[in-house]
């Protein structure tokens, strides 16, 4: 390390990007990188200890639970999104361009009932406080 002791031990408190404490430069500025490999060298040094941090494995599950849902939508989406467009045109020109015939028809009306309740329920159960995933 090149620069005045201050600068060096500057440097070494920043080391994680946190900054240094108040009194914390001069305390090491006569040893930056003894005052380092001390710390390290602690029993413990770089482990955190927190009671309500999840661990990593808790932390993939719900980040991967929390990616799912749109992931499969998305795939969904891409498979079968030009086939019911193209199916949609087609039934608008027999129609007429009249757009009635999707809930008038029986069938038609009981798949845009489900597709609306579908779409509505995340909305909904979020509402009525069961959203959010849960890790156990």
């Amino acid at each position: 390390m090149a620069g005045d002791p201050k600068s060096q031990a500057a440097l070494a408190l920043h080391r994680f990007g946190f900054g240094p404490k108040a009194g914390a430069i001069a305390a090491i500025a006569s040893d930056p990188r003894g005052a380092l490999i001390a710390e390290l060298d602690k029993k413990g040094a770089g482990l955190v200890t927190a009671p309500d941090l999840m661990s990593s494995a808790h932390a993939s599950r719900a980040v991967l639970d929390f990616n799912a849902e749109p992931l499969i939508s998305l795939v969904i989406g891409l498979i079968l999104g030009k086939l019911a467009e193209g199916s949609f045109h087609q039934a608008l020109m027999i129609s007429d361009h009249d757009d009635s015939v999707f809930i008038l028809r029986p069938l038609s009306a009981t798949i845009f009932a489900t597709c609306l309740v579908l779409i509505l329920w995340p909305g909904v159960k979020k509402r009525l406080g069961h959203g959010g995933a849960e890790v156990t």
